[in-house]
């Protein structure tokens, strides 16, 4: 019976890295596929739900805007979600700890600078348990099956930002995308003293891809500034040891923001990107549902003085997202909404430092079915600017 229940295991395993598992047993409906888009958000422009994030240098999407570092700049930030499906009369819960951005910029001319940046890509991270039975030597057993899936997949990007005059940047810059999907099983019987547990852990799928992308900002009349990049994808492909399983391509994507900084102290931004996730399709095996996405921003920022001499921002966003995988030909969207906060550390009239807190709440459903995700996201991020 053992050699049956491993080769299930093991079917269990692959099925899980290359299609959409199925939503009572993943217990969650934001990472299907090959999981939940990060888009490499800072902490503040995950304040805004992401409508800085056209400008924002910190988050390694528009090269172009790595124009606006002085001098040099450090950023990490870390971002645990908290997050609780109800499907029917079943409700679960699950903790997810992240780091989704580690960057560095360095100012080499006074036109010239270039950062090097990982940044989360797509996170599929979700334990289940279950009940069920098992026949040994003809007697029918309760057990108790864990499955535990962690996988991710990372951005990695060399970026250059060129200052062509006073109101126009451009930058270019080359992505490196890889990560693994690792799957563990663990069954334990309740009659522990004669059979006690049934472990399998699988080394899973290995994920590598290629990408450039292209920026461009430029400052407007009367407070205005408008930016977009664009990513174009190259081969993508889902490795066993040194089989190759699959290959697809890294999504396209196109986005676009504007800006208005015409009133003392604040800062208004929209975005809109589109996603062609539709080029990981053949990743996947032919269970996998895949859909193209447009996603739409906004949010402000603004400057509330200083509080014992320490600068202080406030900031507030909302989103309308469409996530790129589905389940039973229904696609799952999220209504995002985010509150965030910035206190400079300064030292003889310069920031040093900058701390980044964000909030966000993110209401997530599939079409077609009554499931619904709620999760709450904290950010905490921190800038050092030496």
């Amino acid at each position: 019976m053992k050699r049956i229940h491993y080769v299930t295991l093991l079917s269990v395993a692959v099925t899980s890295a290359l299609t959409a598992a199925t939503l009572p047993a993943q217990g969650n409906i934001s990472t299907l596929g090959f999981g939940y888009p990060l888009n490499g958000l800072s902490t503040r422009a995950a304040g805004t739900s992401g409508a800085l994030a056209e400008f924002d240098l910190l988050t390694p999407r528009n090269p172009s805007s790595l124009f606006t570092v002085n001098r040099s700049a450090l950023a990490v930030a870390a971002e645990p979600e908290f997050r609780t499906l109800t499907y029917k009369s079943v409700k679960e819960s699950n903790t997810i700890q992240r780091v989704p951005l580690i960057m560095a910029a360095v100012r080499l001319t006074p036109s010239l600078v270039v950062s090097v940046s990982s940044a989360g890509f797509l996170d599929r991270n979700f334990t289940t348990k279950s009940t069920g039975q098992a026949v040994i030597n003809s007697q029918v057993l309760a057990t108790n099956d864990i499955i535990d899936m962690r996988g991710s997949i990372s951005d990695l990007r060399l970026a250059v930002g060129y200052r062509v005059s006073s109101r126009f940047s451009v930058g270019i810059g080359g992505h490196v995308f890889t990560g693994t999907n690792k799957l563990s099983s663990l069954r334990q019987f309740e009659d522990s003293s004669s059979f006690g547990q049934d472990s399998l852990e699988i080394s899973g799928i290995q994920y590598f891809g290629k990408a450039l992308s292209f920026g461009g900002t430029v400052l407007l009349p009367k407070g205005f500034s408008t930016a977009a990049s664009y990513r174009r994808g190259f081969g993508m492909e889902a490795d066993n040891g040194d089989s190759v399983l699959t290959r697809a391509r890294v999504p396209d994507r196109l986005s676009g923001g504007v800006m208005y900084r015409g009133i003392p102290g604040a800062t208004f931004a929209v975005n809109v990107d589109q996603n062609k996730w539709s080029n990981m399709q053949a990743l996947g095996s032919s269970a996998l549902e895949t859909h193209d996405a447009t996603n739409v921003s906004g949010g402000a920022e603004v400057s509330t003085g200083k509080i014992r001499g320490t600068p202080v921002l406030l900031r507030a966003g909302a989103a309308r997202n469409t996530l790129p995988f589905g389940l039973n030909g229904g696609t799952v969207s999220e209504r995002r909404f985010s509150l965030g906060s910035a206190i400079a550390i300064t030292n003889p009239g310069r920031d040093q430092a900058v701390l980044d807190f964000s909030v966000s709440r993110a209401n997530r459903t599939l079409s077609g079915s009554s499931a619904k995700e709620g999760a709450w996201m904290l950010g905490i991020g921190i800038q050092i600017r030496p």
